[in-house]
């Protein structure tokens, strides 16, 4: 149901039970600038799930009816139009504050104290009500199967403060509030390859990836087991990296491809890469496992939702067809077991999306007989 489709009871309930976000705008700006000319041109601004152009003259002001909890918040900046974003804790009834910086055109402004009263006051009071863009309320079930296991933990563990903004370029700057994602170093596709070619730029000097806590004394025997079993590998992934709680790896999972999908970040498109392949690969062990069937289940509803938001003609392209996800999706059903009945209905009704989303063909049609 739409906000519009609401009655005026329901509405009031609804603003009691959710929260707003207040836009603000700078005093540092030299020049008297219009009121209706606070953003560049076709200014793009989104939360959660949806992104709105905002056209010549908007008199955009901020949001309402915001669900309580994390929300993502991503916007274009700068003359280039940079995709930014920020995570904000919203509290019902309450109102969050940002500041818009017409001369930086980005948010690191900063108001008055009296400046903010009065505005929350009119936001309140409904003054501002016409100003405020309504929360697609239709799109928080699907928002939720993408960002469920991302909370404060998840955001600190990856460099990324509650309200700071976070830029897709590969180095922030934190005394500008700006930060850049550090994420898990674990996660390693091709081990063997990956291990010689780190230790090899440590002797030359050169730097590079930091070679991950659980490979910096192996032995050769558990190398090759590493390289072998994926889920004996992610186990020690998950123990050395995450404190053994999978909703963090997994919030780090949904953080990455956000990040990908709404701000085009280079480094999360690289660690969701290597998180998917691992996580794939990994699957059909942890379904057949007591212990942690739950588990591989959850994660399948993790990756549909995520593979739900790419278009329906990814596959179709030769080249795409023959690349990592491709690839890794198809691992999940190289060694199935026909006699292993749980297995079959959790990676059959995961097949069977794939199949409907993508296409058979697309999918499998490079898959092992």
């Amino acid at each position: 149901m739409s906000w519009s489709d609401r009655t005026d009871s329901e509405l009031l309930r609804a603003v009691r039970e959710t929260g707003f976000l207040l836009v603000l705008f700078s005093s540092s700006c030299k020049d008297d600038v219009d009121n209706h000319q606070q953003f560049a041109p076709r200014f793009e601004f989104g939360c959660d799930m949806r992104s709105y152009v905002l056209g010549k003259g908007s008199e955009f002001r901020g949001m309402k009816l915001l669900p309580p909890g994390l929300r993502f918040f991503h916007y274009s900046c700068g003359k280039a139009g940079m995709k930014q974003a920020f995570f904000t804790h919203i509290v019902a009834g309450d109102v969050a504050i940002r500041c818009w910086d017409r001369v930086e055109e980005d948010f690191v402004g900063n108001f008055s104290q009296d400046t903010a009263g009065r505005s929350v006051a009119a936001v309140r009071s409904g003054e501002m009500d016409k100003a405020l863009g309504a929360y697609n309320i239709e799109d928080y079930p699907t928002w939720l199967g993408l960002a469920n296991h991302i909370d404060e933990s998840v955001l600190e563990s990856c460099g990324l403060p509650v309200g700071g903004i976070i830029t897709a370029a590969e180095n922030g700057d934190e005394n500008e509030g700006l930060y850049a994602p550090s994420f898990t170093p674990g996660f390693i596709v091709d081990i063997a390859n990956e291990l010689r070619a780190i230790k090899r730029k440590a002797k030359e000097g050169n730097g590079g990836r930091t070679l991950p806590k659980y490979l910096q004394n192996v032995s050769g025997s558990d190398l090759t087991r590493l390289a072998t079993d994926h889920l004996f590998r992610l186990r020690i992934v998950l123990r050395e990296e995450y404190g053994g709680k999978w909703s963090a790896m997994f919030g780090e999972l949904q953080l990455c491809f956000l990040l990908l999908l709404y701000i085009s970040s280079q480094a999360a498109l690289e660690q969701w890469k290597r998180m998917f392949s691992l996580l794939c690969a990994s699957v059909p062990q942890m379904i057949s496992t007591d212990n942690e069937s739950s588990t591989g289940e959850q994660l399948l509803r993790v990756l549909q939702c995520q593979l739900d938001q790419i278009p329906q003609d990814f596959f179709a392209d030769a080249i795409a067809s023959d690349n990592f996800m491709g690839n890794a999706l198809r691992s999940m059903f190289d060694g199935e077991d026909d006699d292993d009945d749980e297995q079959d209905v959790a990676l059959s009704h995961f097949r069977g999306f794939l199949i409907d989303r993508f296409g058979e063909d697309t999918i499998f049609c490079c898959a092992s007989e």
